[in-house]
């Protein structure tokens, strides 16, 4: 599980500094890691101690492990340095301990020393280390296929970074100056998160496409898979008027919105932001992926369709948040499209950080055969919306998902 830790530096904050971290705890962040390293120890006992009585479930003592034992907080952060000087008898009171790495070197003798999980960094350009060259997400790659710890990213992490450091096999984020200097914590920690919560959605992609159904028939089947657990669904209405587009789509996205699910509208952009819709999908005949992200308000989702790695990775250099590649099986919804090899498919998603759907002609027979291309989810419309029981059909590919998706 992704985690968010936060280090502290009361001298970014505007305002009280517990009050601060109360708020950032309240909104979800995992960890708080006081920091403070200019502070005496006598000093940093007077802080920790007002720190413990507001969020002692999550937090951690930084270098002074003393004062960790005097407030009886069982997490500390060391440098790897006091943390190889430490005793077998010290270590043993602590039911976590984390420790700052700088390279492999560092990572396997924290975790011969009996770490519970290290930091990695500084990985990408930070002003808390001006003229230091970043190391980069290879090295928390290099190292999470090397130690058996978890390895948390340190320097420069912000939200759209989050992407490639899962695809390093980071276990989670720390940030420090943002967190300090947020406006607001609970926008601030939804950002974070917002990439995962997103792939968490994906896994099951349902697509209504106006040559499968009737309106109502249309509606219901969005209703019955939302009532069965999807939890993003793509309008998808090709040779609909724009004003009949418009009109089904406030309704798809009532729906979705009762139950917290995303609403993406295929192709048009501008309808798109109209209606309120949580994103769009645009495939390579449309408006360009750049110009949309240029163009739409903040955490606004962008889906782009990919059939080749040079396609893929342009979307994501211009600002997809996932990507559609297909057709990997017949379908009547584009009957011209040539399939895409399932090896082309899994080049696709070796080539880019963000999540890559599979779609076109999957079904509860052939999804499995989907599994170890490294995809983050299935995107269905007549396996779904022409299955005779879209409940069913919706449960069966949401468990057959979360099998093979990783």
């Amino acid at each position: 599980m992704f985690k968010l830790i936060v280090f502290t530096n009361r001298h970014l904050v505007k305002g009280d500094l517990i009050n601060k971290l109360e708020r950032l705890c309240e909104a979800g962040a995992d960890r708080i890691v006081l920091r403070e390293k200019d502070l005496s120890e006598d000093e940093y006992f007077s802080l920790a101690l007002k720190a413990f009585g507001k969020i002692k479930e999550k937090l951690t003592i930084h270098t002074h492990y003393k004062v960790a034992v005097k407030l009886g907080v069982k997490s500390v952060h060391l440098p790897l340095e006091d943390f190889l000087k430490m005793s077998a008898e010290d270590k043993a009171f602590f039911s976590e301990i984390g420790v700052s790495c700088h390279s492999y070197y560092d990572a396997k003798s924290a975790e011969s020393a009996g770490a519970s999980y290290i930091t990695v960094g500084h990985i990408y350009e930070t002003d808390s280390k001006k003229g230091l060259r970043p190391r980069g997400a290879q090295l928390i790659k290099e190292i999470t296929s090397l130690v058996g710890l978890p390895v948390y990213a340190i320097g420069g992490v912000s939200p759209d970074k989050i992407n490639e450091l899962l695809s390093s096999g980071a276990s989670g984020a720390c940030v420090m100056s943002s967190a300090m200097n947020a406006y607001s914590e609970v926008d601030f920690v939804k950002s974070f998160f917002a990439p995962l919560d997103l792939r968490e959605k994906l896994k099951l992609y349902a697509v209504a496409s106006s040559p499968l159904t009737s309106e109502e028939l249309l509606l219901d089947g969005v209703k019955k898979v939302l009532q069965s657990g999807a939890r993003i669904v793509q309008l998808r209405l090709k040779e609909t008027p724009r004003e009949k587009i418009k009109e089904i789509g406030l309704k798809v996205k009532a729906l979705c919105a009762s139950f917290s699910a995303l609403f993406i509208l295929n192709d048009d952009y501008s309808l798109a932001l109209e209606i309120g819709a949580d994103g769009v999908h645009v495939g390579q005949s449309d408006e360009s992926v750049s110009s949309v992200r240029a163009n739409a308000p903040g955490g606004f989702i962008i889906g782009a369709t990919a059939k080749t790695v040079e396609q893929a990775r342009k979307a994501e250099e211009m600002g997809a948040d996932y990507i559609g590649s297909g057709a990997v099986f017949k379908t009547k919804t584009k009957g011209n499209a040539l399939p895409l090899k399932l090896e082309d498919l899994k080049l696709i998603t070796s080539s880019v950080n963000i999540p890559v759907v599979a779609i076109g002609g999957i079904n509860e027979t052939n999804a499995s055969s989907l599994g170890g291309l490294g995809i983050s989810g299935i995107a269905v419309s007549e396996g779904l919306f022409k299955a005779g029981n879209a409940a069913s059909s919706t449960k069966k590919l949401l468990e057959i998902a979360k099998k093979i998706i990783k």
